[in-house]
């Protein structure tokens, strides 16, 4: 088995505690001639472990705010869009001031301009920002503004990221 095959081997990773291993013979685990787990489409639900067997996992870390796996659970909340760092920083620029041009914002967020106009894009279809496309004099430019969906929506992701903080501040009694 080479290195890479080793180290993308979803047998390797992490499982819920009381979780069993793949490899673990159960008789009701898979009916003869089912095919096995990996082979399944990524759309397809796997009789040995479907979206119904992790339900209850789920269930079990909301119910219990207090338990150490709530910070995780907390975590698996967050809205994506804004925690990709790029984005994050973005926004966090974007909150201070009513708009910015695309110079100002490639300074302030360090990101190369072809990420920092992807990101921008992607914050936009999301309705977080919006841009401006305009010229000065004959020159064109590009502002972007915070929208107020998208001001909710860093305020939203700071409260749940000091949220989790606290949790892992706090010790466990």
């Amino acid at each position: 088995m080479s290195a890479r095959e080793s180290s993308h081997d979803p047998s390797r990773l992490a499982r819920p505690p009381g979780a069993a291993s793949p490899d673990a013979a159960s008789p009701d685990a898979a009916s003869p001639g089912a095919a096995s787990p990996g082979a399944a489409s990524p759309g397809a639900a796997s009789p040995a472990a479907g979206p119904a067997d992790a339900a209850p996992v789920a269930d079990e870390v909301a119910a219990d705010e207090a338990s150490p796996g709530a910070e995780v659970h907390e975590a698996l909340t967050l809205d994506r869009v804004v925690h990709e760092p790029a984005r994050l920083a973005i926004l966090a620029v974007l909150s201070g001031a009513a708009e910015v041009d695309f110079a100002f914002l490639l300074a302030a967020t360090g990101l190369t301009k072809g990420n920092l106009s992807r990101q921008a894009s992607k914050l936009e279809e999301a309705g977080y920002l919006t841009i401006r496309k305009y010229f000065r004099g004959k020159i064109p430019a590009t502002g972007y503004r915070i929208t107020t969906t998208g001001r909710e929506a860093l305020t939203r992701y700071g409260e749940q990221i000091a949220a989790i903080g606290r949790r892992i501040q706090t010790p466990a009694e």
